[in-house]
């Protein structure tokens, strides 16, 4: 059980070690989860908490229908997204429409979804297979941010 409040106030490292000591259950419907608990139908989740229907997600917490999350705290509907927190409806850390950002997040997910590996805990990037249909969509969009892109991917 855990005994103290992580919200948007929490640093890294206190958050850090907080999740290492909560017990790795209540998952759902989910696959390729690691060190993260109450995670409902998302994919590809490490380190992070209160995951509902996202993927691609490390180091955060309350996320919703969202993709490529690094670092992030309160977000829903967001896609490549780092270090932002309490925020809906981006891309690329860009506020959009909730109509584009919903759009966005659906063809992303029907792309593809990156397979994080427990074992690589991020030695290794899961972005690496990534196909050339997706890089192309993604470096497509008006709202492309390089350097966010390395953040995440890399």
């Amino acid at each position: 059980m855990i005994k103290k409040r992580i919200d948007t106030e929490t640093s890294d490292e206190e958050y850090k070690r907080v999740l290492r000591t909560v017990p790795r259950d209540m998952i759902y419907q989910s696959d390729m989860v690691y060190h993260s608990y109450m995670v409902d139908n998302s994919s590809s989740v490490i380190h992070s908490s209160c995951i509902e229907e996202s993927s691609a997600v490390k180091w955060s917490s309350s996320i919703s229908y969202s993709y490529g999350i690094s670092h992030c705290r309160a977000l829903e509907n967001c896609a490549f997204c780092h270090g932002i927190k309490g925020a809906s409806n981006r891309i690329f850390n860009k506020e959009v429409t909730e109509e584009r950002a919903l759009e966005i997040i659906s063809s992303l997910k029907c792309l593809w979804i990156p397979e994080f590996d427990e074992l690589d805990d991020y030695s290794a990037s899961p972005w690496r297979d990534m196909p050339p249909k997706m890089i192309n969509f993604i470096k497509s969009l008006p709202e492309y941010s390089e350097e966010l892109y390395k953040k995440i991917t890399s």
